[in-house]
Parts: structure tokens; C-alpha cells; sequence
């Protein structure tokens, strides 16, 4: 039910305006509804399909997108996405935050269309129930859900172009609890939970996930290092994951305006850490090898290398 759709580059900045990717490739991904994380390949990408935007993606995949928005916006409000950063967005104040605007821009895209323009008004409407009461409210009336349903056949029309009708390039398994079909991350632990729980499962807290081993995604550390390259010792904002993966930024600032941790220089997995005196190595899936050391403001050197070690290390004990 969570989808999203982001620029194929990554260089692209305004990817809040979906109208701005019309006729440009982007990539339409999946969220985990019991963990709110977005799949990943091997080499730290988010998993999903590569398409060409289209001119009438609103028709398509206006409602869909909107139902995702919504749920999305609650999980940030009450902290399920805490992995996750979100930003006050400077163009439009800083009290307003970027999953609002979302929804704002996507009812009025949607108002365009006549005949959405009474879906756009109830889908709209600020909702502050629980994420399960949310999804249940925004599709209780019978001529809405028609046209929602309508937008999800469009959504699975994108997989059977790529030839997975079962989704499986999204990193995400069909589940069944109880008579209930949900489709949730590509992990026996989470796929236990959904069985063992059903719906109930996706309004988790995320203390509650982390109890259950759930909270994938979740940010270990996050700091400016020094990283080696062929031209010498390079400055990046870097972000380390639990499942094992790191992503490297220009600065704290691009990190800040990667609004759901898609973009970025992703990494593969890390499957080894080792100090190497004033520095310390990581070797990824695949055997490439990459250094960092601390940058000349760290107040303690020696500290600052063994705690990025010693979280490298956790975070691939959770690969």
C-alpha cells in the first residue's frame, strides 16, 4: 500500500514537485508496512521499478500515492520514522514540514482532475488517528474506494511490466494473516510478526519494533569523517545504518534534504571493520575496501575511531 516515487538521479533536487519529473525516469519503491523501511539491494540502492514519468500520473497514481502520503505522515508525527530525517523546508516557513507539503501539492494536482477533485477533499482532510484507523478511514466510502482501488491496479500494472507480479523485485513478500494479505520486508523476522499479529502489527511504536528486532533502518551514527580517495582525504557527512549499510553525503546539510534517505552515495553491506592505527578500514560486500579517519575538529581522535569501529561492527552484526 506505501509507494513513493523519486528521481532515477539522484542529482535531481526538486523531487517534491512531481509534476517537474513528468517525461524523466524515476523509480517507483515500496515501503514496509510493519517497519516503515524501504527495501534495499545488496549494494545499499532502494529497491523497485524503473519507469518514465508519464503526463497523466495523476489519474494513475494520484490516489495511491495519497493514501501512502497520509500513512507516511503519521508514521513521522508519532516517530515511527526516526531513522529518518525531517526537515522544515525554508521555501515555505519553517514550521511546515515536508510531509505536509507533500500532501498539499498532491491534493491540489489532484483537484485538477474533476473527477478527483472530490477524492482530493476527503483524502485532504488532516487525519490524526492511529496508521491502521487512518487507512481504514480514508477508504470507508464505496465510490472513493472504486477509484482508489482503480489507482492501486495502475500501481500493480507497473509491476506486470517488469514481469514481477509478485512484487518480489520490491523487496517486499506477500503475508497472510487471518484472512488479511499484506505484503511486508523480505525478512523471516518481520514476516513472523505479520503472521503472528496481522493489521494490528502496523501501528507498532517504534520502541516496540525495536523489542520485536524490527527497527531496521535505524541510524547507529552519523558524523562528518574523513574518507580516502584517489586524490586524497575527502570530508563527508556520514550516515551508518543497523542493517549493515553506510551512505556518505557532501555535507550534514545534503543529508538533512534527503527527505527519506534515498539519495545520497550509498555503500554495500559492510561485512568487516578494522582499526588501522589513526584510522579505520571498512570492507564491503564484494571485498571493496574504503578508509576513514576523524576530521581535524574531533575533540578526541582515538575515541571517535574506536566508537565508529565498535557501531560498524554492531551494525553488521544485524546484516
Amino acid at each position: 500500500k506505501l509507494m513513493y516515487i523519486i528521481p532515477e538521479d539522484p542529482s535531481v533536487m526538486d523531487w517534491i514537485n512531481l509534476n517537474a519529473l513528468v517525461g524523466e525516469k524515476v523509480k517507483v519503491i515500496f515501503i514496509c508496512p510493519v517497519t516503515l523501511y524501504i527495501p534495499r539491494d545488496g549494494n545499499n540502492k532502494p529497491m523497485g521499478y524503473s519507469m518514465e514519468m508519464p503526463r497523466n500520473w495523476v489519474r494513475k497514481y494520484g490516489p495511491a500515492l495519497k493514501i501512502s502520503y497520509e500513512i507516511l505522515r503519521i508514521g513521522f508525527a508519532v516517530g515511527r520514522l526516526a531513522s529518518l530525517p525531517l526537515p522544515n523546508l525554508s521555501s515555505v516557513g519553517s514550521s511546515t514540514n515536508f510531509m505536509n507539503v507533500l500532501n498539499d501539492n498532491l491534493v491540489d494536482y489532484m483537484k485538477e482532475a474533476p473527477d478527483l477533485k472530490e477524492l482530493a477533499d476527503v483524502l485532504g482532510d488532516r487525519v490524526t488517528l492511529a496508521l491502521l484507523e487512518a487507512d481504514e478511514n480514508l477508504s470507508k466510502h464505496e465510490d472513493m474506494r472504486t477509484k482508489i482501488n482503480a489507482s492501486y491496479e495502475e500501481v500493480k500494472n507497473i509491476a506486470k511490466r517488469n514481469g514481477d507480479e509478485d512484487y518480489m523485485k520490491t523487496g517486499l513478500s506477500k503475508v497472510v494473516c487471518d484472512g488479511h494479505v499484506e505484503y511486508v520486508l523480505d525478512k523471516a523476522e518481520i514476516k513472523s510478526i505479520y503472521q503472528q499479529m496481522g493489521p494490528s502489527c502496523l501501528g507498532l511504536s517504534q520502541a516496540e519494533l525495536q523489542t520485536r528486532g524490527a527497527d531496521l533502518g535505524v541510524v547507529m551514527k552519523e558524523g562528518y569523517l574523513e574518507k580516502e580517495t584517489a586524490f586524497g582525504w575527502k570530508e563527508r557527512y556520514v550516515i551508518l545504518r543497523k542493517g549493515g549499510f553506510l551512505t556518505h553525503y557532501e555535507s550534514k546539510e545534503e543529508w538533512l534534504g534527503d527527505l527519506l534517505g534515498v539519495m545520497g552515495k550509498p555503500k554495500p553491506k559492510i561485512v568487516a571493520v578494522n582499526r588501522t592505527g589513526k584510522s579505520f578500514k571498512l570492507t564491503y560486500e564484494g571485498e571493496k575496501c574504503q578508509s576513514f579517519k576523524p576530521t581535524k575538529s574531533a575533540v578526541d581522535t582515538n575515541a571517535e575511531i574506536q566508537n565508529w569501529v565498535e557501531k560498524a561492527g554492531a551494525a553488521g552484526a544485524h546484516l
